[in-house]
């Protein structure tokens, strides 16, 4: 009981020390943002606070932290606004981190079930879709899923495939997995099947360092293929296949049975209701 507490008292620390660091990393950016004329050492020591920023704030983001960090993106998002007004190195260096925040900013709205909002925050950022910005790669991919939750598959499709054409990387990765996933929602199967097949294909040869987007594709392929073969045979059909690889593949006859016998009170639910 005293270990468990220890660590529980340790992991807070933890956690109050990362956001000290993170609310300094802030100040630091923003009062180097304010400096007039920095030298090189104060311009590079910004880059770094802003980057460290930038990097920290998406890791809450991912951890769906919401309330700690969208005070954060907001003091961070003015700072490099006033920053971006200059003619400088460091003006267009702001003027490139600038789309990070607002994409980051975005996927909060869109986390919290406000796609329209997400939407609007990086729409100057993605139209119109003439000349590719790689520093605009978050907001395009954003913007995608913006589409996807307002009910619009075929506009993500196209934000998507435009994408995937003009980059590389894990950007592309990325992209091809958008694409898969407006081809889901638009019952496009077998098109769905073929984007996260090469997007997992690249991603273990080119960004193989990304376990997680890896797991994650290996997921929506096999629910694709599954969707496929349903679409293909029935629902039926893929149900029995199922069913005999958990008895002969896996060796789970008490869970295969388990499937042989809805399968059968579907069959005769179906039965029922047709004579």
């Amino acid at each position: 009981m005293a270990c468990r507490a220890h660590s529980g008292l340790r992991l807070r620390w933890a956690l109050v020390t990362s956001l000290t660091l993170l609310f300094a990393v802030i100040a630091l950016a923003l009062s180097a943002a304010r400096a007039a004329t920095p030298s090189p050492v104060e311009t590079d020591a910004r880059r770094h606070a802003i980057h460290e920023a930038v990097e920290q704030c998406a890791a809450l983001v991912e951890a769906g932290d919401h309330r700690k960090v969208l005070p954060m993106l907001s003091d961070l998002r003015r700072g490099l606004a006033k920053q971006a007004e200059g003619e400088d190195d460091s003006a267009r260096a702001a003027q490139r981190d600038l789309p990070r925040v607002d994409a980051l900013i975005a996927r909060v709205a869109l986390d919290s079930k406000a796609p329209q909002k997400a939407l609007d925050v990086v729409r100057p950022y993605v139209e119109p879709h003439d000349t590719y910005n790689p520093d605009h790669a978050d907001c395009y991919l954003v913007a995608g899923d913006a589409y996807l939750a307002l009910g619009k598959p075929y506009d993500a499709l196209m934000l998507f495939d435009w994408m995937a054409g003009e980059t590389q990387g894990v950007a592309l990765v990325r992209a091809a997995e958008g694409c898969g996933r407006a081809l889901l929602a638009r019952k496009e199967f077998q098109r769905a099947v073929e984007s996260f097949r090469f997007a997992l294909g690249y991603a273990r040869r080119y960004a193989y360092d990304q376990e997680a987007l890896i797991r994650r594709l290996e997921g929506l392929l096999r629910d694709a293929e599954r969707l496929a073969d349903i679409a293909l045979y029935g629902e039926d059909f893929v149900r029995y296949r199922d069913a005999e690889r958990l008895r002969r593949v896996e060796g789970n006859p008490a869970a295969a049975r388990e499937v042989y016998l809805e399968i059968s009170r579907q069959l005769t639910c179906t039965a029922q209701t047709t004579t």
